[in-house]
């Protein structure tokens, strides 16, 4: 794997856009025979049969996912770190492929959600992957998805960060994640979706990824705002046990 995000640079640079989400399609096939991912599914519910849905998942930083200054991981994949900025190869993308290579075995396309950048640029690139990028207001973020979601086709559902931000420190040290902010439901409710909650963890040892995959959550359309409240505390927990579950696989 070469240097992704470079590749993309020169991709946009030439105003050949559609070529992105091939790349990124390509990266995503590479990246799965080289980083395993072991899937846990809770239930019997059958997940092909279902339509539109959104995935609420827990944010895993990606530092911790792919340590930029971390030689023994830069050489293992081969990216090049001499001379670029390391926002430049932040690689996303390592954080997003699980969810997308999982959706893709159930027969679903991913569109991750992902916070606008002051940086033009990599806005155009994460759009062109495929991904939905929205702004940083709560409100307009909002909007933006019910809108964005509505014109979805019906294998296509969209992952959800509800921390807005990362946890992994927190949770590992800690073992709480950090409050679910409301969107997702109101997502679910204006569009009459049905929510997928995944609890995914890393083994930076064994450099495996572990997705804990809920039962599906069909959301009462009428809770009042503390119950909404209420409703994303107990998905928070429902999500933070999953992970405590699938770390047992890789820690005493």
């Amino acid at each position: 794997m070469t240097d992704f995000y470079a590749r993309s640079l020169k991709i946009v640079e030439r105003g050949n856009i559609s070529m992105l989400r091939e790349q990124y399609d390509n990266e995503v096939d590479e990246l799965s025979k080289i980083v395993p991912i072991e899937v846990v599914r809770e239930g019997d519910s059958d997940l092909y049969s279902e339509g539109k849905f959104i995935v609420l998942a827990n944010h895993i930083a990606t530092p911790s996912i792919y340590p930029i200054t971390d030689k023994k991981l830069t050489d293992r994949f081969g990216l090049e770190v001499e001379g670029h900025h390391w926002k430049i190869l932040s690689p996303l993308i390592f954080r997003h492929f699980p969810f997308i290579k999982f959706l893709r075995s159930i027969g679903h396309e991913g569109h991750i959600i992902s916070k606008s950048s002051n940086d033009d640029v990599l806005n155009t690139i994460r759009s062109g992957w495929g991904l939905c990028v929205i702004p940083n207001s709560q409100t307009a973020r909002t909007l933006m998805l019910q809108d964005y979601v509505k014109n979805l086709p019906g294998n296509h559902s969209i992952v959800v960060f509800p921390e807005s931000g990362d946890s992994h420190w927190y949770l590992d040290q800690y073992h709480w994640l950090l409050p679910f902010r409301k969107g997702a439901y109101y997502i679910s409710r204006e569009n009459d979706l049905p929510i997928l909650p995944i609890s995914i963890a890393y083994d930076e040892e064994e450099c495996v990824y572990y997705l804990y995959v809920h039962e599906m959550e069909r959301p009462d359309k009428d809770l009042d705002l503390g119950e909404v409240v209420e409703y994303m505390h107990y998905l928070e927990d429902k999500i933070a046990t999953g992970i405590r579950t699938v770390q047992k696989r890789f820690r005493d």
